[in-house]
């Protein structure tokens, strides 16, 4: 009877996983990803990190002033320049892994007015809530960032000029 159990308890959770997709969301960016160890003149760094491997089966999509720019995975960043001295919003929302319009009711937004040569650490976990998942956002502090940036998946760059 044991056996039996164990069994039907398998079979249970295994049809949950692959209904769900198996393997970790995906984390993708759009824009371009700087190579140089120094922040462009003129411009500012920003890394966008989800912090926890919560809800690992679902992207967090990620806005630059209302157009997405990436999804992120558990435990994993974006990473891209913008001009310095010109307030910018980030957006987020966790509403599963396909991408959705602006007007979606579950995101968080962030505004920054990035000076030049500065780089911003941004903090996102992945929550459970009442109905769905939601995204928080909050600042990091750079030696906090700097110690998981290793230990995280880099985004694949969607990205061609």
């Amino acid at each position: 009877m044991k056996n039996i159990l164990t069994l039907f308890l398998f079979v249970v959770i295994s049809s949950n996983l692959l209904s769900q997709g198996v393997g970790n969301a995906k984390t993708t960016q759009s824009l371009e990803f700087p190579t140089s160890i120094n922040v462009t003149e003129g411009k500012a760094r920003i890394y966008i990190m989800r912090t926890t491997g919560t809800l690992w089966n679902y992207s967090v999509t990620v806005y630059l002033d209302e157009k997405v720019i990436g999804k992120l995975g558990p435990k994993s960043y974006l990473m891209f320049e913008v001009d310095a001295e010109k307030k910018i919003s980030i957006g987020t929302a966790l509403i599963g892994n396909s991408a959705r319009n602006k007007n979606e009711e579950n995101q968080e937004f962030l505004t920054i007015n990035p000076k030049d040569g500065k780089t911003y650490y941004i903090g996102v976990k992945a929550k459970y809530g009442t109905f769905r998942g939601q995204a928080e956002m909050s600042t990091l502090e750079k030696e906090e960032a700097l110690s998981m940036i290793p230990n995280f998946d880099r985004p694949k760059v969607n990205y061609i000029e």
